[in-house]
């Protein structure tokens, strides 16, 4: 009887654990408060010098994912509201496995590539016509972590003399991305201004059932988690 009951609370915890509001709360728990603020801590309501969009693996088909698709809707929705004057999309490209596994291989394209063809027709469905890629929109694809993607995209700031950035990515993954871009603009000694737009919760849709799209949402961040924990030595 005991063990019976043991098992009942068991799967009614795992039931709710394994929901997606609950993974929605748990994915918030690792978001940070959407404002721009600078290395000293102060505040600003200028519009940023750039919007850089953090990539994320791609299907196999090399499709982007319901996360990607959600980090490109927030940066292309708040470059056409002014919100920044340019936009990058950085991501590089698959490795051999992580391509096989998850995508990009097939179609022998970068995540910023994959995140430019999202952003363009995000951006024609909004001008309700066929729309050419605007000059402002850079590509970086280089970056394979998180670390990456702040050095070379703060290249490109430094390059390009710019000192503000919004940072677009998924709530699970904005705390670690934030504290990374600070630190590393801290260690290569450039000062700018950086902050972290609201990017809605988007659970993956990977056609197997809720199960299993409930699964990958908890795996992101359970694997956030476990990279935040890691990454401290060069976060702090």
């Amino acid at each position: 009887m005991a063990l019976k009951k043991l098992g009942i609370w068991t799967t009614l915890v795992a039931s709710l654990v394994c929901s997606r509001p609950c993974i929605k709360c748990l994915q918030g728990l690792l978001s940070v408060r959407h404002t721009i603020s600078s290395l000293d801590g102060t505040s600003t309501q200028n519009q940023a010098d750039v919007i850089i969009v953090f990539g994320y693996a791609l299907f196999r088909n090399g499709s982007a994912t319901n996360p990607l698709k959600a980090r490109v809707d927030a940066g292309v929705d708040a470059w056409q509201k002014g919100f920044g004057a340019n936009l990058i999309f950085s991501g590089a490209y698959p490795s051999r496995i992580s391509g096989y596994i998850t995508g990009g291989g097939k179609r022998n394209k970068s995540e910023a590539q994959v995140m430019l063809e999202h952003g363009m027709q995000r951006l024609e469905r909004s001008r309700k016509q066929v729309a050419h890629q605007p000059e402002s929109w850079l590509l970086e694809e280089q970056s394979t972590s998180t670390v990456e993607n702040a050095l070379h995209s703060l290249d490109i700031m430094k390059q390009k003399g710019w000192s503000s950035a919004l940072l677009a990515t998924n709530t699970f993954h904005q705390r670690r991305t934030l504290l990374t871009f600070q630190r590393v603009a801290s260690d290569l000694g450039i000062h700018c201004q950086v902050g972290v737009l609201e990017v809605p919760f988007a659970g993956h849709r990977w056609g197997l059932g809720f199960l299993v799209d409930n699964a990958m949402d908890l795996l992101d961040f359970v694997r956030e988690l476990a990279a935040f924990v890691y990454n401290m030595k060069v976060i702090f």
